[in-house]
């Protein structure tokens, strides 16, 4: 914390001064009468105990009545040089020079902050006396340097009477104008002027005397007080020897820590008392010697506020010394108890591990209750050096001897039962793994078998195919049951499959058989847990001709690329294992059999009989074909696939300095200095251009583009994107978009028509009557556009949705406040609060009972584990909340209770989990302000709809806020609505054992600090 000390030193008026014929006139009641002569600097520097000081010095005069001065740029310069030499000379410099010890320049008055041509105003005064730190007016002692020049402005001094009304001296000073500008040459001056001069020398001596002597007097306490720094100095130094620790015990170090704590309070006592005592000595030596009642204030003020620094200082290199042992005591005992969890660590992780696979019972316990010691004296380590802790030692101390009977499979069951039932997570984790040895042993063991379906995780199909093996073997015909209803499990999957299989189509209306052999991969995500996701693959009717299950991933994380590169093409499918960490890329062929193992660590779809493929050893690209036979060599930076007869590559020039990691595989790779260029398959260059990367050619062109090169440190420019035919050529803005709709599937495309959006059809024909805000995005030939005015540009809840068919028509009108893709033939939407579905005629679909109807399933739950079951097959969104469910069906929020009951409707457009026994909620309140409010779990509203921002509830308080264009308050409330504490702040967290911190400042100068439950401000 900075220590700042106030002084008011009074201040003795300067004498006035001149030069040349150009003066000035003053008047007590003109426009000029707070403007007067002076400057003021400041010295702000640190002191030898890290205390920031602040000194501000500052001269001033203000002419007692109506006076003429001159006004000249040079001789201000002499005003202020005078100015400086007064305060280098002022006790109160010297002082703060010695306090401050040290040549930075930086800690010096200069001239550049005296006032330009020392001018100077009484708020300029006001405004230096208010500022943080010393302050110090000064007497410049002006008039010994300028009191002869004076007389040169005495003929205008003389013409004016100072016992006149106003109105006549101004008539008097405008009647001689002439003569401010007029060389004064007359040997004869005014002789008013003359003893105006004498008056004021006379009154300067007798006041400089007085002056004089306050000086010696402050030069004497200030050293006074220099020793009692001295005396500090000498206390620092002894304290600052008590703050090293020489024990080597635990024991030891904490009493020698204590008693050495109790010395430096000891040192800090006497020295307080005594630094007390010289403090008023100091500051009665001053008011004693004060010439009149002002120097006796500014005597007093100044010793007691060097007394406070002092003291303040002292408590200063109190706390620190007492830190500074501290933190010794800490880190030796934190080296002693680092100790003890070097040597209790491996032997922890050496025991978890020999009870994770003991077979025997007594082995498994002897190493569990090694660990559990372990464990203990690692967790306890600093407690077991400093409070005499003790871990409880295992009473076994050797582990059961090894016999030499060989292992059953009965002996690894009995293992894998009692590991299953283990508190020790670790252990019982490795259960399973016990059992898999005992099936290996005995594998005709129906109960065995049959207890590995019970693992948890297991798909329902690997299930089914350990239950047909358990019934084939067991003739008692007691698993049958178990067998038959997976059998029905399976079978209401499969017609879960086939609805998947039938969307797909219907989405995929457009897709192209013959390129992908006839074949389309799918993928089966049943939501269930106990079905894990497949991957198949089906013809043109519909029907499953492959079944990869899960064995196999057919995504590329590598790169963007289009839904049809992972399908078959030329016969080839692409997929990828993980193999030792790393994915590598293989092809599957129409059977389903691994034509190319996956040795790859990247690779494209086969296209005209070729895949570019990225080589695991150098990391360069070449090209195979179906066979997997290298066709081209590994040697591009990059490749892509052919289309059209082309390919884009990367020819590798050079290779850079340095390293670079994929941020996707993590791998190390190394940087080329490439040329992009396009080559046929005999690996001839066929284009070459100033492109950066390009994309592989559709209907004769391609699209590439060339990269910013501007390396301004403001960057700017833009990534240059446009189409080449195949000779290379650029392709104009028409062709371009002529392009764009002659390449997509339908004929017409999507185009940027200035701000805008458009559609237009491939004779470049704008097709939609309306622009768009939005880039339309096609989801089963539909896309959500968006428009907005003005005004709605300013209030963005007035944007308005509909719908677009791919030809630019308008399916559903533009005036929804919501809007979502369709998705199976309907599309959600939000008309007047409402919220409906529409079909792709943009009429209503009205639904066939009301989403709020009860369950009736519900009502005959057996647990709450049932109830989410239930509830995940008819809600979009379940999520546990309080005492029941949080529900979203339609975009619309509710809840149900653990008894299956409806205790909020599926009507609320926002809902939060429920803490306190409250969750946020919003029903009716829109707009760009919206509005919210508190509901219990009975659906009663206990806070309405009223704050802008609602936090949720934490011991019982949450933090609320209201927001408009001014701004935003902030405070608290209680869970019945009642205000803790005004809205206030400008920022509140949440309370966190009986505190919240707050901020009732604002961004820029925040005022940050601790509030109890009662709105109290505390320290943290």
């Amino acid at each position: 914390m900075k220590a700042y000390l106030t002084i008011i030193i009074v201040f003795f008026s300067l004498s006035t001064f001149s030069q040349e014929t150009k003066c000035e006139c003053y008047s007590k009641s003109g426009v000029k009468e707070k403007t007067g002569i002076g400057g003021w600097t400041s010295i702000i520097g640190t002191n030898s105990e890290g205390e920031q000081l602040q000194y501000h010095f500052y001269a001033a005069y203000f002419p007692p009545q109506e006076l003429c001065i001159p006004r000249d740029n040079f001789w201000w310069q002499d005003v202020n040089a005078a100015i400086l030499k007064a305060i280098k000379s002022h006790p109160i410099y010297k002082s703060s020079q010695i306090a401050l010890a040290t040549d930075d320049p930086d800690a010096t008055p200069k001239a550049t902050n005296i006032a330009g041509q020392a001018f100077i105003t009484q708020e300029k005064v006001y405004e230096i006396e208010r500022l943080p730190g010393t302050i110090v007016s000064v007497d410049a002692y002006i008039q010994e340097h300028f009191a002869s020049k004076l007389s040169l402005c005495g003929d205008i001094n003389n013409k004016i009477d100072f016992n006149s009304p106003k109105e006549k001296n101004e008539e008097k000073a405008l009647n001689n104008q002439g003569s401010y500008d007029t060389p004064v040459s007359k040997n004869n001056q005014s002789k008013n002027a003359q003893d105006f001069i004498g008056s004021q020398n006379e009154q300067f001596a007798k006041q400089q005397a007085l002056n004089q002597q306050l000086a010696n007097d402050l030069t004497q306490t200030f050293n006074q007080i220099s020793n009692s720094w001295a005396e500090e100095r000498d206390f620092q130094s002894k304290i600052s020897s008590l703050t090293n620790i020489k024990s080597v015990n635990a024991s030891s170090i904490v009493n020698e820590a204590r008693s050495k704590a109790q010395q430096i309070n000891n040192e800090y006592a006497t020295r307080k008392q005594d630094a007390l005592n010289q403090g008023v000595s100091a500051t009665q030596n001053l008011v004693n010697s004060a010439q009149n009642e002002e120097q006796a204030i500014a005597g007093g003020i100044l010793g007691a506020g060097l007394t406070a620094l002092s003291q303040s200082n002292l408590e200063k290199e109190r706390k620190k010394a007492q830190e500074k042992l501290e933190n010794e005591k800490q880190q030796i005992l934190n080296k002693l108890s680092q100790k003890i969890i070097d040597k209790f660590e491996p032997i922890k992780i050496q025991h978890k591990q020999a009870a994770i696979y003991a077979l025997k019972k007594e082995n498994e316990d002897y190493h569990l209750a090694q660990y559990e010691y372990a464990k203990c004296m690692t967790e306890n380590a600093f407690k077991i050096v400093v409070d005499d802790y003790s871990c409880e030692k295992p009473q076994n101390s050797k582990p059961a001897t090894k016999t030499k009977k060989p292992i059953s499979g009965q002996d690894y069951f009995n293992a894998y039962k009692r590991k299953q039932k283990n508190s020790f997570e670790l252990v019982r984790d490795k259960a399973p793994y016990f059992l898999e040895l005992a099936i290996d042993a005995e594998p005709n063991k129906a109960e065995w078998l049959y207890e590995k379906t019970l693992v948890q995780g297991l798909d329902i199909y690997e299930r089914a195919s350990i239950l047909k093996r358990v019934v084939a073997i067991d003739k008692s015909g007691q698993y049958k049951n178990d067998f038959d209803d997976v059998l029905k499990t399976i079978a209401e999957l499969k017609l879960k499959e086939q609805q998947i299989i039938n969307i797909t189509l219907s989405k995929h209306k457009d897709y192209n058989w013959t390129e992908h052999d006839n074949l389309m991969r799918v993928y089966i995500d049943y939501q269930y847990e106990f079905a894990k996701p497949r991957h198949i693959v089906i013809n043109k009717n519909g029907t499953k001709v492959l079944d990869f299950g899960n064995k196999y991933d057919f995504n590329n994380d590598n790169f963007r690329e289009s839904e049809i590169s992972k399908q078959y093409n030329n016969g080839r499918l692409r997929f990828r294992q993980s193999l030792n960490g790393t994915n590598l890329y293989g092809f599957l062929n129409t059977k389903g059999e691994i034509q190319t193992t996956p040795t790859y660590l990247n690779a494209t779809h086969f296209s005209e009989g070729l895949s570019a493929v990225q080589d695991y050893t150098n990391q360069k690209w070449g090209f195979i074909d179906e066979f997997g036979k290298i066709v081209i060599d590994f040697k591009y930076a990059e490749a892509k696939a052919f289309s059209q007869g082309l390919a884009f590559v990367k020819k590798i020039k050079r290779e850079k300095e340095g390293k670079y990691i994929n941020p996707v595989t993590r791998q190390e790779v190394k940087v080329y200095v490439t040329e992009a260029v396009y080559i046929n398959n005999k690996e001839d260059i066929i284009i070459e251009g100033s492109f950066d990367t390009g994309e592989s050619f559709k209907n004769g062109y391609a699209r590439v583009t060339r990269y910013t090169r501007n390396d301004s440190f403001m960057g700017g420019g833009n990534d240059k994107t446009y189409y080449i035919d195949k000779e290379g050529n650029e392709a104009s803005e028409e062709e371009s978009n002529l392009v764009d709709a002659f390449n997509s599937n339908n004929g017409y495309s999507t185009i940027k028509d200035g701000n805008y959006y458009a559609i237009v059809d491939s004779n470049g024909k704008i097709t939609s009557k309306l622009k768009f805000h939005n880039k339309p995005i096609f989801n089963e030939g539909i896309a959500v556009v968006s428009t907005s005015t003005a005004w709605r540009a300013v209030f963005g809840t007035y944007t308005k949705y509909g719908y677009i068919d791919y030809t630019g028509k308008t399916i559903a009108k533009i005036k929804y406040t919501k809007a979502q893709p369709f998705e199976n033939g309907k599309a959600l939407v939000e008309l007047n609060d409402e919220v409906f579905y529409i079909d792709k005629n943009g009429s209503r679909i009205i639904e066939d009972k009301d989403s709020n109807t009860e369950i009736e399933e519900l009502s005959n739950i057996e647990s709450v584990e049932d109830l989410e079951k239930i509830l995940k097959e008819k809600y979009d969104e379940v999520t546990q909340s309080g005492n029941g469910f949080r529900i979203k069906k339609d975009e619309r929020y509710g809840f149900i209770n653990n008894d299956g009951k409806t205790t909020i409707p599926v009507d609320y457009k926002t809902l939060g989990l429920f803490y306190n026994g409250l969750a946020v909620f919003n029903d009716k309140s829109n707009g760009t302000f919206k509005k919210y409010g508190y509901i219990n779990e009975n659906g009663e509203i206990i806070v309405s709809e009223k704050y802008q921002e609602c936090g949720n509830f934490s011991e019982g308080i949450a933090v609320v806020a209201k927001v408009s264009v001014l701004g935003r308050k902030v405070g608290y409330i209680d869970t019945n609505g009642n205000k803790i504490t005004p809205l206030k702040y400008y920022t509140g967290t949440p309370f966190e054992n009986g505190k919240a911190q707050v901020n009732d400042g604002n961004y820029f100068k925040p005022n940050i600090y601790y509030i109890d439950k009662e709105g109290n401000k505390i320290s943290n």
